[in-house]
């Protein structure tokens, strides 16, 4: 007679638990995918957030320098029929800066006096920057800037160019002395000026900043 091998059944519910195992080991897999696709998910959507507020910064600061641009040469935004203009206009470096008119300070109205020039030899002449950490100070070191719309717009600042902003743009003006072709930055007077302006655009967020400049000419 053959002899039957001794085969032996394992018991139930031991395959029971390494079928539970196993699918608890799938579930944790999936779970740990789920999490991870919606971290992703929300970091684009800051990213996109954190782009559109700077976008809309942008656009701020860039009609701010327009606004700019209209303020010095005496004209009201384009479509305003009237608006409330600086009295007197923006010419030569009448009104600039502080009392004193030193150099470095602004008028209550965002009109400044830069720095002294600094001579550089072979270059023309280089103005420094204003701090411009000055933005929101108080006191001598404030560069009180211009809301968009206060000298151009009727009823100057009371219009809301810019709803979403959380602060609306703002600018300051510099006197620029630009000698004519031969001359020089020293004596008395000027020949000529130029306005160098600095503008603030601001997102939802008033921490998104974009901060633009240009030089104008008044004519």
């Amino acid at each position: 007679m053959n002899a039957r091998p001794n085969m032996r059944r394992q018991p139930a519910g031991r395959q029971q638990g390494a079928v539970l195992v196993v699918a608890l080991l799938f579930l944790l897999i999936i779970t740990m995918l789920g999490v991870t696709t919606m971290q992703s998910t929300s970091s684009e959507e800051r990213m996109a957030g954190n782009v559109r507020d700077w976008t809309n910064a942008l656009h701020a600061a860039e009609a701010a320098l327009r606004d700019a641009r209209n303020d010095i040469k005496g004209n009201c935004t384009p479509g305003a029929a009237t608006c409330t203009q600086r009295a007197p206009l923006v010419s030569g470096a009448t009104g600039f800066g502080n009392a004193s008119a030193a150099a470095g300070t602004c008028s209550t109205t965002g009109l400044c006096m830069p720095q002294a020039a600094v001579a550089v030899s072979g270059q023309p002449s280089v103005y420094p920057q204003l701090d411009l950490a000055n933005w929101t100070a108080t006191g001598g070191t404030a560069l009180n800037p211009v809301t968009i719309g206060t000298y151009t717009q009727p009823g100057g600042a009371t219009t809301n160019p810019f709803p979403r902003a959380g602060r609306q743009p703002q600018y300051i003006v510099e006197a620029v002395c630009t000698p004519v072709a031969g001359g020089s930055l020293g004596g008395t007077g000027c020949p000529n000026y130029l306005y160098r302006v600095t503008a603030r655009g601001f997102g939802g967020n008033v921490n998104t900043q974009v901060t633009l400049q240009a030089v104008i000419a008044a004519d």
